[in-house]
């Protein structure tokens, strides 16, 4: 549409006469500045290669129509119809991918082979005309001395998609596969990274679908729900603090990708394991607290930690267990007291020989 066409079409009640003018301008400037960057050679060069791609499109002669058409995606060509090319490419080799199961390979649709005619072009680069220019733009690089452009029989649907602008299809194999594996953590990463990045995606028609933003949310909070349900569970019946710090790592994955909310739930719950922990009066316990605390980074309860680890110490000592009472020592680092506790442990060692000897059988005389 042309920009006094566009401008005649916008209700006045929209634009005022000088609000008018003023875009009129700016359009009619744009026009121009384009035409300032775009000569006619240019011009008719990109037109040349968007016919090119579009007929070995129809000849199904993929590569060549691919490179054609990338070559033809600029400023002063037809974008909107080579991105169509493009686009169209794409959804075949995609739903051709995607039926043999390659869905992500983490590849370049394009690979390099070597190749003796680029090796030529590579060698004569600086010659103008070169004599070894490939006709099919892109098709040579001068990696490795000279290679050539090939597709990547390995590439996924989603490469092809991501590749050729069906950023739409992209979406939704990434959300069929989520939801095909909801409790897989690797393909909820995934699919967090893939539209996370596309939130800084701007293209002509594209928007996110909210429905699958909404999948994605509730599926990844299910699954924090779970894992802290069943850390309520093992800790409630086994007191066991790995086996709840193993879950609550587990928990901590799917809560990073929950934000800020749900990693506050699994600290919340780490310190109230601390805390609970700390209650005990075996060494176990307070190794549980701190392991607890450590995992929610939290540095403020050591002192805490070590005035009940004293406190259990001195009861130990109480029952004449300095044995006992050395490994809460040993926590707390009271170097008095693990003094004192070593000197009774050694008494009672003593004792305890003397003991043996005595109970044991009469020498033979």
């Amino acid at each position: 549409m042309s920009c006094s066409r566009l401008v005649a079409e916008l209700p006045m009640r929209i634009l005022s006469r000088p609000v008018a003018v003023l875009f009129a301008v700016l359009c009619l400037s744009g026009l121009a500045y384009a035409d300032a960057m775009c000569n006619h050679a240019d011009v008719e060069r990109l037109d040349f290669y968007l016919h090119k791609g579009l007929a070995a499109e129809k000849a199904g002669r993929t590569l060549e129509a691919l490179l054609f058409l990338r070559a033809a995606d600029e400023f002063c060509g037809n974008r909107i119809e080579a991105r169509k090319g493009l686009s169209r490419l794409g959804l075949k080799m995609g739903a051709s991918a995607q039926k043999k199961g390659r869905l992500f390979s983490g590849e370049n649709i394009l690979t390099r082979v070597p190749d003796e005619d680029c090796r030529r072009w590579t060698r004569h680069i600086f010659l103008t005309p070169n004599p070894y220019e490939p006709e099919i733009p892109g098709l040579c690089t001068v990696s490795s001395g000279g290679m050539r452009l090939a597709l990547d029989p390995s590439a996924g649907a989603y490469e092809w998609y991501e590749a050729t602008y069906n950023y739409r299809e992209s979406d939704s194999l990434v959300i069929k596969v989520f939801r095909s594996e909801p409790s897989d953590l690797g393909a909820a990463e995934r699919a967090y990274m893939h539209f996370r990045s596309r939130e800084r995606l701007i293209y002509p028609g594209y928007s996110i679908d909210p429905a699958h933003l909404a999948l994605l949310r509730g599926t990844i909070s299910s699954n924090l729900d779970s894992i802290l349900a069943k850390e309520e569970q093992s800790y409630g019946e086994t007191r066991d603090g790995d086996e709840s710090l193993k879950l609550l790592g587990s928990a901590m994955k799917w809560a990073h990708l929950a934000g800020k909310p749900g990693a506050a739930r699994v600290y919340s719950r780490a310190m109230r394991r601390a805390e609970e922990a700390l209650k005990g009066t075996s060494v176990r316990d307070i190794h549980d607290a701190i392991g607890f605390y450590s995992f929610a980074g939290v540095s403020e309860p050591v002192e805490k930690v070590a005035k009940r680890a004293d406190e259990l110490g001195l009861a130990a000592m109480k029952e004449n267990e300095p044995e006992s009472a050395l490994g809460f020592f040993n926590i707390s680092g009271n170097k008095k007291l693990i003094k004192r506790a070593e000197s009774l442990a050694e008494k009672v060692r003593r004792s305890r020989e003397r003991e043996e000897r005595n109970s044991g059988p009469a020498r033979s005389l």
